[in-house]
């Protein structure tokens, strides 16, 4: 009966590692109220985030130049041809005051920008809101060396588990996080080792410097 079924879904949800519980604890590291869905894969994250943007296939996609191959891939996944911008020498990602000047170079029809994450520095994120607003594109911000430093979505962003395997996708708009399909995470998301990873990362970092 209706207990039974009750009792099944509480018992999936505490051995399904997935989320809700992981979505929970990757929403709580955020500034602002923001929903968050846990995805198998940079690839299916970003093509999905693209779709639930409405982008039309045959259209556009503005990507730095730096972009990885995955980003690339999922870009066309979406239906999309990757139009590369060059990057800031000191950032290495494009920023919107950059991109602005660039705009009218682009080939028609332009259906989305994907800025993305260098090195794990994090992108302007109120800023490429900001410039969503202006033009009236779908941003998506592929940020997925970034976990440690995206702490805001005012437009959709793709970050990844501390483990190494698997992504999420944030943004304040829940409406967005429930129009993605994309296939869930399942696995060891690294969340409760990720203090003491963050302090290995540090130390490595402070002696490259």
């Amino acid at each position: 009966g209706c207990g039974k079924s009750t009792t099944a879904r509480l018992m999936l949800r505490l051995l399904d590692p997935t989320a809700p519980g992981l979505d929970a604890k990757l929403a709580d590291r955020f500034d602002r109220p923001t929903a968050v869905r846990a995805v198998s894969t940079r690839v299916a994250a970003l093509t999905a985030a693209l779709v639930a943007s409405g982008v039309r296939r045959g259209g556009v996609c503005i990507v730095p130049a730096l972009a990885s191959a995955a980003t690339l891939d999922a870009i066309v996944g979406a239906g999309l041809r990757p139009w590369l911008v060059d990057v800031d020498p000191c950032s290495w990602m494009f920023d919107p005051a950059h991109l602005r000047e660039r705009l009218g170079e682009a080939p028609p029809p332009i259906e989305a920008i994907v800025p993305t994450c260098a090195f794990g520095r994090a992108p302007d994120m109120t800023a490429w809101a900001a410039f969503q607003r202006e033009t009236g594109l779908p941003i998506v911000v592929d940020a997925t060396d970034g976990f440690d430093v995206v702490m805001e979505a005012p437009v959709p962003v793709i970050v990844g588990l501390p483990s190494g395997r698997g992504v999420f996708v944030a943004s304040q708009d829940a409406d967005f996080i429930a129009r993605l399909d994309a296939p869930a995470f399942s696995g060891e998301a690294g969340l409760d080792d990720w203090s003491g990873q963050r302090l290995r990362l540090a130390t490595a970092a402070q002696r490259l410097r």
